[in-house]
C-alpha cells in the first residue's frame, strides 16, 4: 500500500498535535513516518493507517518528537556557527586582513584620541542598537511570512537570535562595559583590546546578518518553494 495525499495531510496534523510547530521540521518527520508506515504495511498489509502511524511513532520513544526537535535545532545551530566562522576566517587572510587591521587601527586611534570612557561606550552601545534594530526587522519579516504562508520555520527562529550568537555578543559587550565604567581614563592596552573586540563583534554581526543568513534562506527556498523570501 502507498500513502495518499490525505494521509500525508493527516501526518502533518499529527506532528503539529505533538508540538512540532516548524514546517521544515514537520516535513522531515512526515517523510520519516511515511517511510516507516509503508514498511509496516509491507509486512502487515491489513493494519489500519492509524495503527501503522502509532506503531511508527513509538519508535521515537517516550519523549516523542522532542528529542528530534532538539537534535535538529542543535545541528542547525552548529551548521550556522560553522558557516559564520568559515566566512570570518577570510577576514584574517589576504587580502581582507588588510581591511580588518585597518578597522582595528582606526577604532584604536579614535579611542586614543578621545581617551574617555564615555566615548568608548558609544561604539558598544551602537552595536547593541544595531542588534536590536536587526531583531526588530527580522521579527517583522517573520510575521509577514507566517501570515502569508500560514507556516512557521525553524530557520527563521534561529536567525532571529543569530543562532544564539546574540546572547554571546551581549555578554561580551557587558564584559567590556563593566571595566570601562570602573575607569576614569583607558590605557593604550585597554583601548587596543576593546578595539579588537569591537571589530570582531561587528564582523560576526555583519557576516551573520548579511552573508550567512541570506544564503541559508535562499537554500531553504530552493528546498521548500513555499518558503517566502521577503526583501
Amino acid at each position: 500500500m502507498k500513502l495518499t495525499p490525505q494521509h500525508i495531510t493527516q501526518l502533518y496534523t499529527f506532528t503539529r498535535q505533538h508540538y512540532v510547530e516548524f514546517y521544515d521540521l514537520q516535513t522531515e518527520l512526515v517523510d520519516h513516518l511515511a517511510n516507516d508506515i509503508e514498511q509496516i504495511w509491507a509486512v502487515e498489509p491489513k493494519i489500519s493507517f492509524e495503527d501503522a502511524r502509532d506503531k511508527a511513532f513509538k519508535k521515537f520513544g517516550i519523549f516523542g518528537f522532542m528529542d528530534v526537535v532538539e537534535q535538529k535545532q542543535g545541528a542547525l545551530n552548529k551548521k550556522y556557527y560553522k558557516l559564520i566562522f568559515k566566512e570570518i576566517k577570510t577576514y584574517f587572510k589576504l587580502p581582507k586582513i588588510i581591511l580588518t587591521l585597518f578597522a582595528v587601527w582606526l577604532v584604536y586611534e579614535l579611542f586614543q584620541s578621545f581617551n574617555s570612557k564615555y566615548f568608548a561606550l558609544i561604539p558598544f552601545l551602537t552595536a547593541l542598537t544595531v542588534l536590536s534594530i536587526n531583531w526588530y526587522k527580522e521579527r517583522k519579516q517573520i510575521k509577514i511570512r507566517e501570515k502569508q504562508t500560514g507556516k512557521k520555520w525553524l530557520l527563521d527562529q534561529m536567525l532571529l537570535s543569530l543562532g544564539g550568537f546574540i546572547h554571546i555578543i551581549n555578554f561580551i559587550l557587558q564584559m567590556v562595559m563593566t571595566p570601562i565604567n570602573a575607569q576614569k581614563t583607558l590605557s593604550p592596552i585597554t583601548n587596543l583590546v576593546f578595539a579588537v573586540m569591537l571589530v570582531l563583534v561587528c564582523l560576526i554581526v555583519y557576516v551573520a546578518v548579511s552573508v550567512v543568513g541570506p544564503n541559508l534562506r535562499v537554500k531553504l527556498n530552493n528546498e521548500h518553494p513555499e518558503y517566502l523570501l521577503i526583501n
